[in-house]
């Protein structure tokens, strides 16, 4: 386990486009990078729609089809637009929507954020773990040990590696460890605190090293970790920090009451409600035509 301490960590949001790659043994565009639209993409079958980017890099997930995850040290701000791909083609025309507002849970680098509009159906949305982890239970849990979908900027230069919206690389690592209340320094300064998954960079022929063995870097914060659950992506943490060999995950899990209020603040309009009351008007229309004789000017 990676010590706790301010000084140990470096935050992996920057404040500009340019960003380190993530680092993956074995890296290929095909396999790994999301908008290489290839059949070999590691994720390949499983729904990314939900992961956008702001032009400057900024990640969300989407956990309703109008709330979203991020970090809060590296969040997109009110009235910034985020850029979604129902596909993995990156030549399509992106699905764009309006930040509307978000608020960080307490001290942690988790922020949760809402749209102005929600998504179109076509963009995808993803369940979260709702498990409770301490440092004395999480060797029992579900996720130690979890091989992970870990995400962040490719290597790949030109084209879509070169454009924030569709720098999108995938690889994998195993959680290694989960800290309680993890102390980091954040852009600007400032300290994030909260609870964490660790994943560790090993090297091929340890115990833990597995195909695409991944590690985060600067401009990764925000960007998500998943797992397979039941054969759909499942959001267990957003990437925070990195230090040494290993990459910090502000876990969800410990915050699901927050960010299951901050959903209900933010409810999904139920387009219904506006659609009956137009019929209502239509018909109340209607009948007003109907009481009136030909002789009579409706008022």
């Amino acid at each position: 386990m990676v010590p706790k301490g301010i000084g140990l960590l470096l935050v992996l949001g920057v404040a500009t486009p340019a960003a380190w790659a993530v680092t993956v043994a074995g890296f290929s565009p095909a396999s790994n990078d999301r908008f290489a639209n290839d059949l070999a993409y590691i994720a390949g079958g499983f729904d990314m729609s939900g992961v956008g980017r702001t032009a400057d890099g900024r990640w969300a997930t989407m956990i309703t089809p109008n709330v979203f995850l991020s970090s809060s040290h590296f969040a997109p701000g009110p009235g910034t637009t985020l850029y979604f791909y129902p596909h993995n083609d990156p030549g399509a025309t992106p699905v764009t929507a309006v930040v509307g507002g978000g608020e960080a849970i307490g001290t942690t680098d988790i922020w949760m954020g809402h749209l102005t509009v929600p998504l179109p159906i076509e963009i995808g949305s993803y369940t979260r773990t709702t498990e409770t982890l301490t440092e004395l239970n999480f060797s029992a849990s579900t996720i130690a040990g979890t091989n992970a979908y870990l995400n962040g900027n490719t290597p790949t230069a030109g084209g879509y590696g070169a454009d924030p919206r569709t720098s999108q690389a995938t690889g994998r690592n195993v959680i290694f460890s989960f800290n309680d209340n993890q102390t980091f320094g954040v852009l600007g300064g400032g300290l994030r605190q909260g609870d964490v998954l660790l994943t560790v960079e090993d090297n091929p022929g340890e115990g833990d090293f597995v195909p695409f063995e991944t590690q985060a870097q600067p401009g990764d914060s925000g960007a998500p970790l998943f797992r397979d659950s039941g054969g759909a992506l499942e959001l267990l943490g957003i990437g925070s920090a990195v230090g040494g060999a290993s990459t910090f995950h502000s876990y969800t899990g410990n915050y699901a009451t927050e960010i299951d209020a901050y959903i209900a603040q933010h409810p999904i309009p139920e387009p219904r409600i506006a659609v009956l009351g137009a019929l209502a008007l239509l018909v109340a229309g209607g009948m007003r035509r109907r009481r009136c004789s030909p002789d009579q000017d409706e008022i």
